[in-house]
């Protein structure tokens, strides 16, 4: 749509990024090119920043745009913000000759551009969201059971190898009741934060429910996933030194996809894993052995409830 202006004026379309913090160039001018504005975030744009679009003649003037000072070349500026029932969503910023007027036509056609562009992006952003709050788990951030089960799924279609993890705070039952739920939330919260940033690189986290989470390695078999088991262990200690909460510890078992034949049975198999690891006193990472599958095979029921 840049290259139907009238005059091939540099131009550039700015986008918000996820969080509507940070500018991110998009598209720009295809003859034209872009003017490469210096704005970085979207309440930095006076456009943006009142809504409406704006005009500047000449870029050395008193009241021009703050953006368009330091510039080799003076220059005239039309910027219309983008916006979705008031959120500012980015900026289209032109450029051209020192005091230059943007034609009527040119302003109309930026201007209905930005429009219908609000609009579409605000839908599309919208639907993002719901889809987003759909996937996840509102108190973790991470994804929810539901979510964890399709993407395993796919990867059981592919024929992909896979290891799988379930992890448990130990004693939970006794941290929220010593100290109440709200820290036990922010317990929950700590070790979520712990899972993702030191694996979602590594492989698929989510929160299976209460204090119970689990985590698939693609292409990982359940050896090659203790270390980094034992590392998310690691950091949990070294964050929870420097933090106000009680100290705790977590307790995972750990299985792969040639333990089990469908996702339930991986499941009751690490789960198993994870009864050992309470058993043997807690705080480690455990393989599923042949005797732990056995025990699984003959009981079929979750364990988890006895081992918290």
């Amino acid at each position: 749509a840049l290259g139907h202006l009238h005059e091939a004026r540099p131009a550039e379309l700015l986008l918000a990024d996820s969080s509507e913090a940070h500018l991110r160039r998009s598209i720009q001018h295809p003859e034209g090119g872009g003017p490469n504005c210096s704005v970085e975030t979207p309440y930095s744009c006076p456009a943006v920043r009142k809504a409406t679009s704006m005009h500047f003649r000449s870029s050395s003037d008193l009241d021009a745009c703050p953006q368009l000072a330091g510039r080799s070349t003076p220059c005239s500026a039309y910027c219309v913000p983008v916006s979705f029932m008031g959120r500012a969503l980015g900026v289209l910023h032109s450029t051209g000759p020192d005091g230059a007027e943007v034609g009527a036509a040119d302003r109309t056609r930026l201007d209905s551009l930005c429009g219908v562009l609000g609009a579409r992006l605000g839908s599309i952003r919208a639907f993002e969201q719901v889809q987003i709050q759909a996937s996840t788990d509102p108190l973790t951030g991470l994804l929810n059971r539901r979510s964890f089960e399709d993407k395993v799924q796919q990867l059981r279609r592919k024929g992909e190898d896979f290891a799988l993890a379930i992890a448990d705070l130990d004693h939970f039952k006794n941290l929220n009741d010593t100290y109440g739920h709200e820290t036990g939330d922010r317990a929950l919260a700590t070790f979520s934060k712990c899972l993702r940033d030191t694996l979602s690189e590594e492989g698929i986290v989510a929160r299976f429910g209460g204090e119970e989470f689990v985590v698939a390695f693609p292409e990982r078999r359940d050896a090659e996933a203790v270390g980094l088991l034992e590392a998310v262990q690691r950091r949990l200690e070294a964050i929870l030194a420097s933090s106000d909460l009680p100290s705790f510890t977590v307790s995972v078992g750990l299985t792969d996809s040639r333990h089990g034949g469908d996702l339930a049975e991986l499941i009751a198999v690490a789960d198993g894993a994870l009864y050992t690891a309470k058993r043997e006193g807690r705080d480690r990472v455990v393989l599923a052995s042949a005797a732990t599958e056995a025990a699984v095979a003959n009981d079929g029921d979750s364990t988890l409830e006895l081992a918290s």
